[in-house]
C-alpha cells in the first residue's frame, strides 16, 4: 500500500522488548505494593537480600501466612533457609510437616501471581489454597483411584444426577462468567423426591471474578432463596470444592471472597436442615445450563405453572 511502510526486522526486536517492559512493570508493582524485593534482589531498605529463605520465611506476608498455618511457630533467625526447615521438620509431626511443604508452595505460588498476573492473595487465601491442594493429595493416597477429599455428604462417586430422598428438596447450584462483557451470573433449580421441578432463578452481576467467586455468589443467593421459601430439609450441591471447603471451615478470609463465605455461613446457622455438598462437574448439568442462560434471562425465577 502507498504510503505504508513495513519493517519486519525491526517489529521482531521491539516485541520482546515490550513484553519484556510489561513485566518489569508488573514486577514494580509488585515491589511497590509489598515493599520487600526490588530489582536488584534486594528489599526497598536495601539491606536485606532477596533470598528463598527471606521470600518464603523472614518476610512480613510469610510470617503472616505461618501465623495462620498448623505450625504457628515464633520467629528464630536462622543461617539459612534449611537450617530453618531442618530446625521446623524436627519440631512436629508428620501432618505439620506435610502442610509445611504445602504452605511453602502456596506462598510461592501468591508470590507468582502478583508478579506475572497482577492478582494479589491475602495471607488466609494462601493458607485455604494449600490446605484445599493438600486434602486432595491425602485423598489421592488413601485411594489411588478415588476422587477428591471432600466433606461427608458429598457423592464425588455419582457421574448423573440422583433424586434426593424422600421429603427432602435437592437444590444444585451453578456458576458462570462472562469475561468479556465484564459480568458473571448464577443460577440455582429446585427438584423434588420425585425428581419433579419446583423453582429455580438466575442473577447477574457485574464485575470480573474468577469461577471460584461466581459459584460462592450462586450458593449465597440459593440460600437466600431457600430461607425466603421455608424450605426444609434441603441439600445443595455444587461442582466447586473450593467453595464447599471453605463455607465448612473456620478460617477467617480477609478478601471479598471472604466476606462471601462469611454470609453463606451466617445462612446456614440459621438454616439447620440446610446441608451442601460437593458433586461432579456431569451432576450439575441443568444448574451449569441455566447458569449460563442468566446473561440472557438476569435476575428471574422460573417456575412452571400447572
Amino acid at each position: 500500500m502507498e504510503g505504508v511502510s513495513f519493517d519486519m526486522h525491526e517489529t521482531q526486536k521491539t516485541e520482546p522488548r515490550t513484553r519484556w517492559a510489561d513485566r518489569r512493570r508488573r514486577r514494580k508493582r509488585h515491589d511497590d505494593n509489598t515493599g520487600r524485593e526490588d530489582r536488584r534482589g534486594q528489599d526497598r531498605s536495601g539491606k536485606v537480600p532477596e533470598t528463598i529463605y527471606h521470600l518464603l520465611v523472614q518476610c512480613s506476608f510469610a510470617r503472616s501466612c505461618w501465623h495462620l498455618s498448623v505450625l504457628n511457630w515464633s520467629h528464630t533467625p536462622m543461617e539459612s533457609f534449611w537450617d530453618w526447615f531442618s530446625h521446623i521438620l524436627l519440631q512436629h509431626s508428620s501432618t505439620a510437616q506435610e502442610e509445611l511443604l504445602m504452605v511453602l508452595w502456596a506462598i510461592w505460588y501468591a508470590r507468582n501471581e502478583v508478579v506475572w498476573r497482577d492478582k494479589s492473595m491475602s495471607a488466609a487465601e494462601v493458607i485455604l489454597l494449600a490446605r484445599v491442594v493438600l486434602n486432595q493429595w491425602r485423598n489421592a493416597q488413601q485411594r489411588r483411584m478415588g476422587s477428591l477429599l471432600v466433606p461427608t455428604g458429598s457423592r464425588v462417586d455419582l457421574e448423573h444426577w440422583v433424586k434426593p430422598v424422600m421429603g427432602k428438596i435437592k437444590v444444585n447450584v451453578d456458576g458462570a462468567i462472562f469475561a468479556s462483557d465484564g459480568r458473571f451470573g448464577a443460577a440455582g433449580v429446585a427438584r423434588d423426591s420425585q425428581g419433579r421441578f419446583i423453582e429455580g432463578f438466575t442473577v447477574l452481576r457485574v464485575g470480573c471474578v474468577d469461577s471460584a467467586m461466581a459459584e460462592l455468589v450462586g450458593v449465597k443467593e440459593a440460600l437466600s432463596w431457600i430461607k425466603r421459601k421455608h424450605w426444609g430439609p434441603v441439600e445443595i450441591e455444587t461442582d466447586s470444592l473450593v467453595v464447599v471447603q471453605a463455607v465448612q471451615s473456620t478460617v477467617e478470609i480477609p478478601s471479598p471472597f471472604g466476606l462471601q463465605v462469611a454470609v453463606c455461613r451466617s445462612l446456614l446457622a440459621d438454616l439447620p436442615l440446610v446441608s451442601i455438598n460437593f458433586v461432579k462437574r456431569s451432576v450439575n448439568k441443568a444448574a451449569h445450563c441455566l447458569a449460563r442462560s442468566s446473561c440472557l434471562y438476569p435476575d428471574r425465577v422460573i417456575f412452571f405453572l400447572l
